[in-house]
């Protein structure tokens, strides 16, 4: 596949990750995933990222122990540096 092709169908499936698809959209990016690896593969890692961030109750899981109690003020420390 082209690279513009492949630049178009990430597009495609961001909004597919977002549930914003149109029925149009989804059977377009269907047909370029049937063809394309590295767009089959992107995608793979990107549900498995998303995966592996939600738990089995929909709650954001950013560590094993959680985010450190000083995180939000280090990073408004850095911010304002």
């Amino acid at each position: 596949m082209t690279r513009t092709r492949c630049a178009r169908t990430g597009k495609l499936i961001q909004l597919y990750l977002d549930d914003q698809l149109s029925h149009a959209q989804a059977q377009q990016l269907q047909r370029h995933l049937g063809g394309c690896a590295a767009c089959r593969e992107e995608l793979s890692a990107l549900l498995n990222v998303r995966h592996a961030m939600i738990e089995t109750d929909g709650e954001l899981d950013l560590a094993p122990g959680g985010a450190p109690e000083d995180l939000a003020d280090a990073i408004m420390r850095r911010i304002a540096a």
